[in-house]
This record gives structure tokens, C-alpha cells and sequence, in this order.
């Protein structure tokens, strides 16, 4: 769901804050708050309520609530407008009185504005995969890749290509960021595939604490019982009309969601629905939750993994085209891709660049063009995940070059040790 006010947007699916298109940095449990508010702003919301579907299970002090009040005031510019849009009503709670619009199509995404371009094999892949769905048993493939490879688009693609089936379809994107609610996935599914809660299940769910530490008897066996719920509410929906669950980038799901996603897919033969799980594959030495969940899609006898590639030079080309506005000379199609190595990400903020510097006219043969800052700021967030070790070597096999022998990064690594 996206609600719109002013010049503002709240995206749930993407879990941010948009003005005028741009995203607005906002603190996770601030931004928490402008949902829930701006969700029930037909009724005024007491400071207990929101601290017990914010901060379920959690001793919250007043200052917290205060805080997260004024830092979403902040967010939207509130404080000092008149009228306010978050008012606070005496000894009763607060209220969102803005006006508000609901929209349930999913957010453009950075890639929108350049056509879709090759992956047909993968896409008729993915499309019988959705027919076999349709028929029974339910389907679940995983598509996997590096960052910036696509796997977001080519989801929303499918799930345009469905809803033509026609199928139902209820796109749910995954949080890197703390502060989303418990099975954030599955309620995003909810909302859209059950706007009527099919029985409180959405609420259910956000309000479910996962136990930290080791399950005991009792909490796996409400948890279990959870799970059966929510996943007859999927059939159902399944039943009365073919049904599509993307879940965009799983590797970021809670240990509640991956257990979620576990536990549907161990039941899916028995119904006409399909699962797409969009993710970046984790480490072979990688344990826990995800490997779980990934291991139990490779157990389902209709579960499939499918790996996206980069892009190849016609594609390249055929982008350049969209965003430069004429055909680009083969030298500079050799040059983009050899440079991004097609990586549909890496590709598209080239040619941003490109574009400001006057397009085709602009390139100069030879010249090495800057690295844009979005293709700065994702390899950035892929180095932080690693360790310090590793970082090192990564710096001195860039002074090495794009190939080199490991005996010579040893030596360089070993030099440039401090004493």
C-alpha cells in the first residue's frame, strides 16, 4: 500500500518515506510511527496502543514515544504548520488529520524509466512455472544474483506478466533496515492479498513476538499454529483465483519470516499458488535461518533455483539507445560494457553520468569516465559486510589491477603491513 499526502508518499512495500520522488531520511521507528498513524487516520491513537504495536513485549518510557512523535513531525515538515498534520489530542493520544490517498500498485523503481530488455528465456522459464501454479501443484523458484543485477525488475516484470494470466499477485519487499515489524514480508502479503484480514491474521502476525534464544515447547507450538493459520489464509486466496507471492530480497527476512517461509513452502503442493524469492546467495560457510529456508525450496519436488546473468552487449546497447536518445557508436557500447560487465545497475548510472556530459557527444574515446556515486554507495554497502582481512586484500588488489597472480597479492599485502 502507498498513501499520498501533500507531496509525500508512504510506501509500505518499500518501507520509506518519499517527498516529490526523493527519499527522506527518517529514523526506523519514526517512520513506524507515520504508518501507523496515517493508517488509522480515521480515529484518534492512544500512546498505549501505539507502544504495543511498536514496541510489542518492550518497556517503552514516555521520552521514547515522545521522540519517535517529533522525529516523524520532522520528517514531514510539521512542526510550526498549521494546521498540523499529527495533532496531539489531550489526555486521549494522536491523530493523523491530513489528507490521505491509497494506492495498492507498487513503487517505481529506479529501472522504470529504461525499457525492459533481454532475460526471455528466463522470463518463459518463470512463466511456466506460473501456468504449472495455476494448475497444481504450487510453485516456488528462487532467483538469486549479485546486487544490481536485475532481480528486482525481473520480478516485477512476472508479476505484471501474471496479473495478465489472470492471476493475483502480492509483491512484499524485504527490510535491510531495523525497526520494521515482526514478519514485515508476510503482512505486506496480507495487506494486499487479504485487505479485510481474513480474520485479524495481519494483526496476528505483526503482533507475534518471535522468542529470543531457544524456543520453548509452548511458543513453538503457538508459532506452529500461527503458521498453519496464515498459510490456509494463502490457499484460500489461491483457491478462489491463481495467486503470485514475490518476496524481493529474502536474504534480508527476520528468522520469523524465513521460519514463515519455511513452513509454506513444506505445505505448497497442495495449492494452485506460486512463490518467487528474489536474493542474493550467502556465504558457502554461511549457517542459519536462511540456509534453512533455502534447503527446504531444494527438498520441494516443484521448487527451482534460477541465477540471473549480467546483461551481454546488445542489451547494452539497447539501453544506451532508451537513455541517450540515438544509436551509440560500437566503441561505446564495448566501453560500457567492459565497464560495468553488464551489471544492469552499474549500466544505468554510467549512462545518468553519460547523459549529463552532453550523451554520445559527450564520450571520448579512451577517457575514463568517474565512478557514479549509486555505483559507489552499493559496492560500499557489499565491502562493509565484509571482514577487515578481506578489505585489505580487496585494496591491494585494486593498486594490482583487474588480474594477478595470489603470490604477488601476498607480497603486497605482507609490504604494506605497518611494523
Amino acid at each position: 500500500m502507498i498513501y499520498r499526502f501533500s507531496d509525500f508518499e508512504l510506501d509500505e512495500a518499500a518501507w520509506e518515506l518519499r517527498r516529490e520522488g526523493r527519499v527522506v531520511d527518517v529514523q526506523p521507528k519514526a517512520l513506524a510511527v507515520l504508518f501507523f498513524l496515517v493508517e488509522h487516520r480515521d480515529r484518534v491513537v492512544s500512546k498505549g496502543e501505539l507502544v504495543d504495536a511498536l514496541w510489542p513485549g518492550v518497556a517503552v518510557t514516555d521520552s521514547s514515544v515522545l521522540r519517535a512523535i517529533s522525529l516523524a513531525r520532522l520528517a514531514i515538515g510539521d512542526r510550526g504548520r498549521e494546521p498540523a498534520w499529527i495533532r496531539t489530542i489531550a489526555r486521549r493520544g494522536y491523530r493523523f488529520c491530513g489528507e490521505a490517498w491509497e494506492s495498492t500498485g507498487a513503487a517505481p523503481t529506479a529501472d522504470a524509466e529504461l525499457p525492459f530488455v533481454g532475460r526471455d528465456w528466463l522470463l518463459r522459464t518463470l512463466d511456466e512455472h506460473c501456468q504449472r501454479a495455476i494448475r497444481a501443484p504450487g510453485q516456488v523458484v528462487l532467483l538469486t544474483g549479485e546486487a544490481g543485477i536485475g532481480k528486482t525488475r525481473v520480478a516485477e516484470e512476472l508479476a505484471r506478466r501474471a496479473v495478465q494470466q489472470p492471476a493475483r499477485v502480492a509483491l512484499a519487499r524485504c527490510q535491510e533496515a531495523e525497526g520494521a515489524p515482526a514478519f514485515w514480508p508476510w503482512v505486506q502479503v496480507l495487506q494486499q492479498l487479504a485487505p479485510r484480514d481474513r480474520d485479524g491474521r495481519r494483526q496476528e502476525l505483526a503482533s507475534f513476538v518471535p522468542a529470543t534464544g531457544t524456543d520453548d515447547a509452548e511458543h513453538a507450538r503457538l508459532r506452529f499454529a500461527l503458521f498453519e493459520r496464515v498459510t490456509s489464509v494463502l490457499f484460500e486466496c489461491a483457491a478462489e483465483q491463481p495467486t503470485v507471492i514475490v518476496l524481493d530480497d529474502l536474504h534480508w527476512a527476520g528468522e520469523a519470516s524465513l521460519r514463515l517461509f519455511e513452513h509454506l513452502v513444506s505445505r505448497l503442493h497442495a495449492s494452485r499458488l506460486m512463490v518467487l524469492a528474489t536474493l542474493r546467495m550467502p556465504a558457502r560457510e554461511s549457517s542459519g535461518p536462511l540456509l534453512r529456508a533455502l534447503a527446504a525450496t531444494a527438498r520441494y519436488p516443484e521448487g527451482r533455483r534460477l541465477r540471473l546473468e549480467s546483461l551481454g552487449r546488445a542489451e547494452v546497447s539497447q539501453l544506451a539507445e532508451a537513455s541517450l536518445g540515438q544509436p551509440p557508436a560500437p566503441g561505446l557500447v564495448a566501453e560500457l560494457h567492459g565497464r560495468t560487465e553488464g551489471n544492469p545497475l552499474f549500466l544505468r548510472e554510467s549512462l545518468r553520468w553519460l547523459a549529463t556530459q552532453g550523451g554520445v557527444t559527450g564520450w571520448i574515446p579512451g577517457a575514463t569516465p568517474p565512478i557514479p556515486d549509486g555505483v559507489r554507495e552499493v559496492i560500499g554497502c557489499r565491502l562493509d559486510e565484509l571482514g577487515a582481512a578481506c578489505r585489505q586484500s580487496l585494496e591491494a588488489a585494486a593498486v594490482l589491477g583487474r588480474e594477478f597472480r595470489l603470490p604477488v597479492l601476498a607480497s603486497v599485502r605482507e609490504r604494506s603491513q605497518p611494523d
